[in-house]
């Protein structure tokens, strides 16, 4: 061989076997895609169990009262947010207090699973005492706000929506309850599957590690002879491109097209219209990580999407609709008015009450709103606040229906003199309707 065609050794291909350790971490890469898949929100799911002992250790003991829960808030404003959380909780305002307690859990992640528990025992206990409706509501926060994937709590929605006569929601539940048995990402550190998970995923990362290296060491144990002729060949980069990209590969790169945040929500749609909402919600909650600049759009096809199944009287579905859209836009007025029609429709009164006075607090103007605020109130026994309610709306507008429950009210309590005024003025303003008639029947008993 001449000197001019003897190959350069500078050119020649670098070592196809590389260092174990290298081959370890591809395995080890390889290892987690395929246990996400296989073994993802289980018990030997190695993520699961490293973030719960995480959790454990930095929230330390997590079987402290409610109360003292408090200790783990640093901001003095945010302790008083949730003290006061706290106290509408036990007095039984259980949304009133999840809005709140859901912003801290965000901000103080080692608040939520005790909370979620405490959430759990006491939708249980209002089981058991047989007041179904608030036990519903206490679980529905448990799952949907902070341990969602909860095999007990489904169970109990299952068994509670049983007793409230929704049989597809307890279909739906008993079906999550046996799906999430053993699948609690929110569970208390168990040492034992730690252990165990931890030992099988190094195991097999090591064991995967290996047969990538031999099979990545190609051709380092030929033959003396085959090795000399492959280093007589001058190495060389075949070039069989012309350097471009193509359109396809432009949009969905050399392997998958990755989603975005408006691909995302395009999958939820299409889950929402399935009737899998949890899944659109996890969707949802994915693609504003992705990009929080969709947060207005998901609150919108929450809406959007609650209005169309409040109108084919799928109350609990679009309750659930609106609270979403909640989430993200708090202190949109459509939302809390459809959500508060939902509550009032459900006979949830105290939330509906919650609703209506985010609806005056944010239109202040709203006779409407004041006019079903005061409904709500007097479905609860509050005669002061439904009087103080139906008087606001009679001041923004004449509303005959108002001057309606306010005689009634007013001859409930005694006060005959202003129970005659609001019959008469109920009479003038719709004399043709049953309240106009009946007002006008009343003044005619009362001489």
């Amino acid at each position: 061989m001449t000197k001019e065609n003897k190959p350069d050794e500078s050119a020649t291909p670098p070592s196809s076997a590389g260092l174990l350790f290298i081959k370890m971490i591809v395995g080890f890469t390889v290892l987690s895609a395929i246990w996400l898949i296989i073994l993802r929100d289980t018990k030997l799911d190695p993520l699961l169990q490293v973030s719960a002992t995480v959790s454990h250790f930095a929230a330390g003991d997590q079987n402290v009262s409610i109360d003292d829960l408090v200790s783990k808030v640093t901001s003095q404003e945010d302790k008083k947010v949730y003290n006061k959380a706290v106290t509408k909780l036990k007095q039984g305002s259980y949304y009133g207090s999840a809005r709140d307690l859901t912003r801290l859990g965000a901000k103080y992640p080692t608040l939520n699973y005790p909370l979620g528990q405490y959430y759990l025992k006491r939708g249980q206990e209002l089981y058991n005492e047989g007041k179904y409706r608030q036990a519903s509501e206490c679980l529905k926060i448990s799952v949907d706000y902070f341990i969602r994937q909860s095999g007990k709590a489904h169970h109990l929605l299952a068994m509670t929506s049983e007793k409230l006569g929704n049989s597809d929601d307890s279909k739906k539940h008993h079906k999550l309850a046996e799906t999430y048995k053993t699948s609690q990402p929110n569970v208390p550190f168990d040492p034992v599957y730690t252990g165990l998970s931890l030992f099988v995923t190094l195991g097999l990362a090591i064991f995967i590690g290996l047969v990538i290296s031999n099979i990545t060491a190609g051709t380092k144990n030929s033959k003396k002879t085959e090795s000399k002729k492959a280093a007589e060949k001058t190495w060389v980069t075949p070039d069989t491109t012309d350097g471009s990209i193509n359109e396809e590969e432009q949009q969905y790169g050399s392997i998958t097209k990755v989603l975005t945040a408006e691909d995302r929500l395009q999958q939820a749609v299409l889950l929402m219209e399935e009737n899998q909402f949890d899944d659109a919600f996890e969707i949802f909650r994915k693609a504003v990580a992705l990009n929080p600049g969709v947060s207005a759009t998901v609150s919108k096809m929450s809406l959007d999407h609650g209005i169309l199944r409040y109108n084919q009287n799928e109350l609990e579905i679009a309750a659930r609709l609106f609270e979403v859209a909640l989430q993200h836009t708090p202190h949109d007025l459509h939302c809390h008015t459809y959500l508060a029609n939902c509550c009032i429709k459900l006979n949830l009164y105290d939330k509906a009450v919650h609703h209506y006075l985010n609806v005056v607090r944010i239109n202040p103007e709203n006779a409407t709103g004041y006019y079903n605020l005061g409904i709500c109130y007097h479905k609860t026994g509050d005669l002061e606040h439904a009087m103080r309610s139906f008087e606001v709306a009679t001041e923004k507008e004449s509303m005959p229906n108002a001057h309606f429950y306010l005689a009634k009210l007013n001859e409930e309590t005694g006060e005959k003199d202003k129970a005659t005024k609001h019959w008469k003025r109920c009479a003038e303003l719709a004399p043709d309707t049953p309240q106009g008639k009946r007002a006008i029947e009343r003044l005619s008993q009362l001489g």
